[in-house]
């Protein structure tokens, strides 16, 4: 018994022993290889591609050379206060070219998100993003009630520069406060603040009429971006019945012609009725024509509604 105890110790120390050493040689390969695997992630991370959308950042997942969605990285704004989180997808679909074609997602307070088939374009320089369909509307009780036109614009952040340094004795250069223009529009007198690409309309002076359904001074008309000759965004219409509903949202989007002096934005308006309910939709046009408020004696252009 002895001697056959012995030898299974025996054994069993040349085993042990044996898989220590076979431990030692494995362990810096399989570090090695870790350390790979890490660094693959992280270029991964890296490499892939960011966007702005309605004050969040999106990312753009790869799935394939046509195949791709976007993703959010840091919610904010609109989409934050609806509960879309980190890593909630709005857009899945498929490239063709510089167009697309998927599946985006409307949320709403409470609710599940909605899917809804989504078109669009990369702009000619990859630097825009821009799909279109119509979303599901949402009551409180999650229900769907109606569909707006929706737009989701993504754009590429740009690549900050370093300025070159200024001399010690120069002062520092004051930034260039936005552009405000004005234009005329359904007898209003409306101001246009162009800020980069972002475009906002603002009512300057509004009509009578826009008075009384709540439009005062400083109330914003449109918001929305400026992209290869057109405005696209979102409009606000306003309740003719009851002035104490809220402005409804609604997509638009056209060009702007007769050497800029003109902006043509089309889309489908949501109608509302003394209680604030949505009964309907209609086509809708909006035309704003540039103009001035003080005609200097012998200039010819548009003067502003008074």
């Amino acid at each position: 018994m002895f001697r056959s105890d012995r030898h299974l110790l025996e054994f069993g120390e040349i085993h042990v022993s044996d898989a220590s050493k076979t431990h030692m040689m494995l362990a810096p390969r399989l570090s090695a290889w870790l350390v790979l695997l890490m660094a693959m992630v992280t270029a991964s991370s890296a490499q892939q591609a960011v966007w702005n959308v309605e004050s969040s950042t999106a990312g753009e997942d790869s799935r394939g050379p046509r195949e791709f969605r976007m993703m959010l990285q840091r919610p904010g704004g609109d989409l934050a206060s609806k509960g879309a989180g980190t890593g909630t997808v709005l857009f899945e679909g498929e490239r063709n070219g510089d167009n697309v074609s998927g599946l985006a997602w409307a949320f709403a307070t409470g609710c599940p998100a909605e899917s809804y088939e989504a078109f669009g374009a990369f702009s000619s320089d990859r630097a825009v993003f821009t799909v279109q369909g119509r979303a599901p509307v949402k009551d409180p009780s999650c229900k769907i009630t109606s569909f707006q036109d929706k737009t989701l614009i993504f754009t590429k952040p740009a690549v900050a520069q370093a300025p070159p340094p200024a001399p010690p004795s120069a002062p520092l250069p004051t930034p260039a406060a936005p552009q405000r223009s004005y234009w005329a529009h359904n007898g209003s007198t409306i101001y246009l603040v162009a800020n980069g690409n972002s475009r906002e309309l603002y009512y300057d002076k509004p009509v009578a009429g826009m008075v009384a359904a709540g439009a005062q001074p400083g109330t914003l008309l449109f918001s929305g971006r400026y992209a290869g000759g057109n405005y696209v965004g979102t409009a606000y219409v306003f309740n003719k019945y009851n002035k104490r509903c809220s402005p409804l949202p609604y997509a638009v989007s056209g060009p702007v012609t007769n050497d800029f002096e003109k902006i043509t934005m089309q889309g489908s308006k949501p109608i509302a009725d003394a209680n604030c309910s949505v009964t309907r939709e209609a086509p809708d046009t909006l035309v704003f024509d540039l103009c001035v408020k003080t005609l200097p004696p012998g200039a010819h252009a548009l003067l502003c509604p008074p």
